[in-house]
């Protein structure tokens, strides 16, 4: 059986018509990459996904690799995902995100090439911890508003954020400059930031 399998790929397999829900059934996946199957509808994709988050490897699940697919929605249940460390969801035609929390510490988070027009927060006004974060890119999406998801706290650890190409109009200098201003003040001269983009076009 499956039982001890912790790494899952499933990559461009076209003639696979829906999404296997037996994945949500292994008991130990660690990792699985399963990009590039724009075959999969968005909600049977969406609904494959959840279970994954609900069941038995939801305590192990440490990286995921989605890009290129149709999902719209990011599952609210990935919220279960304790130890996911590393989340990649770009070139799929996302909308709509939920908080992941506190206790979701990712490291690097992909959002590129999608259609989010908002990163939401929790009701402690958080994302996700991001106390360990060095990556986030959330280019190529429809985002209008600076997300309000940054403090010294959060990027101690942080050397990348990318929001270019968006439609961001609605920030001032100050929210553009909170992110290089919490990393000066939390590592005594912003040595760990090393890249910033907000390119509009």
């Amino acid at each position: 059986g499956l039982e001890s399998c912790t790494d899952f790929e499933l990559y461009n397999c076209p003639k696979m018509a829906k999404f296997p829900r037996e994945l949500a059934l292994m008991p130990k996946l660690v990792a699985a990459n399963l990009s590039n199957n724009k075959q999969w509808e968005a909600q049977d994709l969406h609904d494959g996904l959840s279970a994954l988050a609900e069941g038995p490897s939801k305590e192990y699940i440490q990286m995921l690799y989605l890009t290129d697919n149709s999902l719209e929605e990011m599952p609210a249940s990935f919220k279960n995902l304790k130890r996911l460390g590393m989340l990649d969801l770009a070139r799929n035609n996302i909308r709509k995100l939920h908080p992941l929390g506190e206790d979701v510490s990712i490291t690097e988070l992909v959002l590129d090439h999608n259609q989010i027009e908002e990163i939401p927060v929790d009701e402690n006004g958080k994302f996700c911890n991001m106390d360990d974060m060095s990556d986030l890119s959330v280019s190529f999406n429809k985002l209008k508003k600076f997300p309000n998801i940054f403090n010294s706290e959060m990027i101690a650890a942080i050397s990348s954020v990318d929001f270019s190409y968006n439609d961001l109009q609605d920030y001032t200098e100050e929210e553009a400059a909170a992110i290089v201003a919490a990393a000066d003040a939390e590592n005594g001269g912003g040595d760990t930031l090393t890249f910033l983009s907000l390119i509009h076009i």
